[in-house]
């Protein structure tokens, strides 16, 4: 195995083996054939974004513009293709514009290290910028884990057809529906339009616990009884989308677990 890899990695070097149809002069065509199994994957994961990044729908903004006396029609066909795409597509959301990640579970059947020069997305339904990724698997070591990155450009359903491969010197194009034994969850997913990213600093030192995994920053402060302590917080938009709204809310907690909360609208850019 090692000795015809070899072979075809300096076949390769002088004439690059792509997925292109090969027309000989008789007239016959061979199409491509890509290497589905170098390496094996057994999985493909759809990865939720982070906590902090992760879009959240506002309350009281939900529903409007939709009527209750609004007409319900009937349709076997078309409640079969709603279920049929919603059995594909994924509960949680992407964003335009910020990184997202899909996890293959891959394997290396080689008794010898596989180098994958150059491994990224194939997608379709909205313009994706796929980052490829370099990776060396080693000999026969199990299920390896490889995330796969890309970032949306556009809003609407993107689809995830299946993954691309430079081995020996040959480009893959390999699509899902044509591989054996893949385990999936779904494959579709929304991406919403651009999201305003605002962080906020504040001039306490950071916790070393984090109360809340909501929470991605948590500080903390000692106070005896009658002791004053000023405190700032910087709010900052470090996003690329205009930020029309701002609510904060503070709230205090005695020992007997009475709150008391102060909300701020605040409007503007």
């Amino acid at each position: 195995k090692k000795e015809v890899t070899q072979s075809l990695e300096n076949y390769t070097s002088k004439c690059p083996g792509g997925m292109e149809v090969i027309s000989l002069p008789d007239g016959l065509k061979l199409p491509p054939v890509p290497f589905t199994k170098l390496p094996i994957v057994r999985s493909v994961t759809l990865l939720n974004l982070p906590v902090s990044l992760r879009p959240h729908k506002v309350k009281g903004l939900l529903g409007q513009g939709m009527s209750s006396a609004s007409p319900f029609i009937y349709s076997p066909i078309t409640m079969h293709s709603r279920g049929d795409e919603r059995s594909k597509k994924i509960d949680f959301q992407w964003v335009q514009g910020d990184v997202c990640e899909v996890q293959l579970m891959v394997y290396n059947p080689m008794p010898f290290e596989l180098r994958v020069e150059n491994m990224g997305l194939l997608t379709s339904g909205v313009d994706f910028e796929s980052l490829p990724a370099a990776l060396s698997l080693p000999a026969e070591s199990g299920l390896y884990p490889v995330t796969l990155v890309g970032v949306p450009r556009t809003a609407g359903n993107i689809t995830i057809n299946g993954y691309h491969t430079s081995v020996f010197g040959v480009s893959s194009d390999c699509l899902l529906e044509g591989l054996v034994g893949v385990k999936s969850s779904g494959c579709m997913v929304e991406v919403v339009p651009s999201l305003p990213r605002l962080q906020l600093c504040t001039s306490l030192p950071r916790s070393a616990h984090l109360s809340s995994e909501d929470l991605s920053t948590s500080v903390s402060l000692q106070l005896f009884n009658g002791e004053t302590q000023q405190l700032t917080i910087t709010l900052e938009n470090i996003g690329t989308e205009t930020l029309n709204t701002l609510e904060l809310t503070s709230k205090t907690l005695s020992t007997k677990e009475q709150s008391l909360q102060k909300t701020s609208p605040v409007g503007g850019a």
